[in-house]
């Protein structure tokens, strides 16, 4: 049972953070195989995202308050639909009104921006909002692991989810 739980072992934790590098480092290596405009649709993607993100904080805020009688998985679909048609309306409109000639190698660019700066946040945050004295080391292995596997479907997710915008 040692291997479900406890504490990871010094190999384990090398593997965790080359993992994590390689989270950070995959979107910047996909915005480098789209040259010669990769690294310009990587950012137009990371802006896209941000500007879906402020934009959807306060209106998932004014829709929770309207949906808060609806039943959890009703709640849950509302902002799901409300999220994803933000993030990939912003998407839509970088592609029609402010590009006009992208190839699928800048849409894939694209979104690999998004995903990226969304993983820079994520850690970010989740970095601050760590309490003190608290340590992931005795989670079970799945859920030590489980921001890696998620970041890792969510980078293929939003460059597919651009693409079928594009």
């Amino acid at each position: 049972m040692q291997f479900f739980v406890g504490r990871p072992s010094g190999f384990e934790a090398v593997i965790k953070a080359a993992a994590h590098a390689s989270l950070l480092i995959a979107p910047l290596l996909i915005a480098r195989i789209a040259e010669p405009f990769g690294f310009r649709w990587f950012v137009a993607g990371a802006i896209s995202w941000a500007v879906a993100v402020a934009i959807k904080i306060p209106l998932a805020r004014g829709a929770h308050h309207i949906c808060r009688r609806l039943l959890s998985p009703a709640r849950s679909a509302a902002q799901g639909i409300l999220s994803g048609t933000i993030e990939l309306g912003c998407a839509a409109l970088c592609f029609s009104w402010l590009f006009s000639k992208e190839t699928k190698w800048d849409v894939l660019a694209f979104g690999a921006g998004a995903s990226w700066l969304e993983i820079c946040a994520l850690l970010i945050l989740s970095r601050l909002s760590r309490e003190e004295g608290t340590s992931s080391e005795l989670l079970p292995v799945h859920v030590r692991w489980s921001f890696i596997v998620e970041r890792s479907g969510a980078l293929l997710g939003h460059i597919g989810s651009r693409g079928l915008v594009w």
